[in-house]
Formats: structure tokens, C-alpha cells, sequence
């Protein structure tokens, strides 16, 4: 936080950098009051959250999206499998 205070950029770009950077973004921009450049954190969220990813596509006719399947155990994987 300390480069931001000596930069003083415009915003931030935290698209890049893994969850790590997807984690600051929230404290970037709600609590040091830092402009979201580029997709804006709520898209990052529903693109990473497996379920609200899936409601989305799920709304297209022609999604070719896998439907997720949870299994805990070799066999219960097996039958969602078929």
C-alpha cells in the first residue's frame, strides 16, 4: 500500500496477479478508495465463484459449459461420471 501512497495512480488493474491480487481488490477499492480500472470486481467474482458462473451459463441455449459435479468419494464420483 505504501507504492499507491508514493504513486498516487489513477486506479488499479487487478486482473493480473491470481487470487492474491483478487483478494486486495476489495480493500483497494472500498477501503483506500482506489478507482477499479477494467472489469470490475463483482465480474471477477462471478467468473471464480464456480456457482454463479455456472447460473450464467446456464441461461445460454447452446452452453457448452460442463455442468459441476461434487463427489467426496471414489465411488460417488464414478456414478456422476455416467
Amino acid at each position: 500500500m505504501e507504492i499507491l501512497d508514493l504513486e498516487k495512480p489513477l486506479g488499479v488493474v487487478v486482473q493480473f496477479g491470481g487470487q492474491t491480487a483478487i483478494n486486495l481488490a476489495d480493500k483497494l477499492v472500498k477501503k483506500m478508495e482506489y478507482k477499479f480500472l477494467g472489469s470490475s470486481l463483482d465480474s471477477i467474482d462471478t467468473a471464480e465463484d464456480r456457482d454463479r458462473f455456472e447460473k450464467i451459463t446456464c441461461r445460454f441455449k447452446n452452453s457448452t459449459t460442463i455442468r459441476k459435479k461434487t463427489a467426496f468419494d471414489v465411488e460417488t464420483a464414478l456414478k456422476k461420471c455416467k
